[in-house]
């Protein structure tokens, strides 16, 4: 799927286009390990607010690992040495194997041109399970493509359970 995008670019006739990566694996362990926590956490990151994501660990017990890392959230967004150093520094294991996956994505991919990462990133549908992708323009302030990878949604629609993968093109903002 992200070969399809990468190949699919061309054709919009956009230049300097950004594909961000995120996981919602990674995104949904935060909310497990914040507790009760998460609807707060959510809004912060929505946000990218440092200093309510500073009020927010001082005023709550988190482990020291976790308060450090919820602290980097609102500007972790880089290339692959972000992704490398989140790894060095991550303890939890659903963290860092939701961490892996992005990092096996990047290296499966033939051109590493353009991608990035957000470790804040706030999933756009509540069904995402997996990597997250945005396209973003320098021609547009809302991102042009979005998508990630789901494993529960068909059992919503009481069909069998299967993963996939969505992609969408915002053919308006494309226009734009």
């Amino acid at each position: 799927v992200m070969t399809m995008v990468q190949e699919s670019l061309p054709g919009i006739s956009l230049k300097n286009i950004l594909l961000e990566l995120g996981s919602a694996k990674f995104y949904n362990r935060l909310l497990e390990l914040v507790g009760n926590q998460r609807n707060e956490l959510e809004d912060i990151l929505r946000l990218r607010d440092i200093s309510e994501m500073k009020r927010f660990v001082s005023k709550n017990d988190f482990e020291e690992s976790l308060n450090q890392l919820l602290l980097s959230l609102p500007t972790c967004f880089g290339n692959i040495d972000l992704l490398y150093q989140m790894m060095d520094k991550c303890q939890d294991s659903v963290l860092l194997g939701a961490l892996q996956e992005l990092k096996d994505l990047y290296e499966s991919l033939d051109s590493k041109e353009g991608i990035i990462f957000d470790l804040g990133m706030v999933p756009t549908m509540k069904y995402y399970t997996g990597f997250m992708i945005k396209g973003y323009s320098d021609q547009s302030a809302n991102p042009i493509l979005s998508g990630g990878r789901y494993d529960d949604l068909t059992g919503i629609f009481g069909m069998k359970n299967m993963s996939g993968v969505g992609i969408s093109f915002g053919a308006d903002r494309i226009f734009d």
